[in-house]
């Protein structure tokens, strides 16, 4: 079965029978019981899906990096593409590893929603990469992980202003962009006629410098999840000085999240 990809075209993606509004992820849950019914997590229970994302984000981006050596560049685009959709999973989780940690409501069901929505995992992608862009610019590489002297503090918190407005700005222009992204993700994965021509994955990726960027972009952020939750224990000691002026600083210059996009953009997860 094959339905629109919403670029004027035929995918090969499917999301269940005709007239289904089930999510791939629902597939293995019980009669009756949606995404949106799945349970609240616990920190331990967050804590152990973090590892096992994480994990799949890191394997299926050491598979990218592999076909690009071979010269396989959609299929080297895709997964690496897949491997970021992970990592923004990850980047959900880690938020509600934080909330719990500071005994915050969420909201679990639209959490469930977000996690298999893939306009909500690529405009976590964007604002992923364009934070570890910053990141990289600014901070050390080689400079060790543990906590920070007072005086490190106190930059710390001056600097997150900053930080976040230059943040936002970049978002306004770069986060629209995020249908397109699922475009060319389905572009390089499936074979497709639009608009009177075939449309072959091997053609739209065929850029192999434009490919290998994405892909180094791709394990800078993974390496750098990997890294940061390695060292969650410094995340737990610090959280209590700096949650309050952190969330402060941030609402500033980020409006909340429109609610997560209903089955349009949960085609799988």
């Amino acid at each position: 079965m094959t339905e629109p990809d919403g670029t004027g075209g035929i995918s090969s993606e499917t999301t269940g029978p005709p007239g289904s509004d089930k999510d791939p992820e629902d597939r293995g849950a019980p009669a009756g019981r949606s995404v949106r019914e799945r349970a609240p997590l616990t920190r331990e229970e967050t804590e152990a899906l973090l590892d096992t994302t994480l994990d799949n984000a890191r394997s299926t981006l050491s598979a990218s990096e592999l076909l690009l050596e071979h010269g396989l560049l959609s299929q080297a685009y895709t997964l690496a593409h897949l491997a970021l959709e992970e990592a923004s999973k990850v980047t959900m989780l880690f938020g509600c590893w934080l909330a719990l940690l500071m005994g915050m409501a969420l909201d679990w069901s639209r959490i469930w929603k977000a996690w298999t929505s893939h306009d909500d995992k690529n405009q976590f992608m964007i604002f992923n990469l364009l934070f570890d862009r910053m990141r990289s610019a600014n901070v050390d590489p080689e400079a060790p992980w543990e906590a920070p002297s007072s005086s490190e503090e106190e930059a710390f918190s001056q600097a997150m202003p900053a930080v976040f407005s230059a943040l936002a700005e970049q978002l306004k222009v770069a986060l629209p962009q995020y249908k397109e992204l699922q475009k060319k993700r389905l572009s390089t994965t499936y074979v497709d006629f639009r608009d009177g021509r075939v449309v072959d994955p091997s053609k739209v990726a065929s850029d192999r410098e434009e490919i290998a960027e994405f892909i180094g972009a791709a394990r800078s952020l993974v390496d750098w999840e990997q890294t940061a939750w390695a060292n969650k224990s410094l995340f737990h000691e610090m959280l209590p000085r700096f949650a309050g002026q952190f969330l402060a600083d941030a609402e500033k210059f980020f409006v909340p999240a429109a609610p997560p996009s209903d089955q349009k953009g949960a085609e799988e997860s």
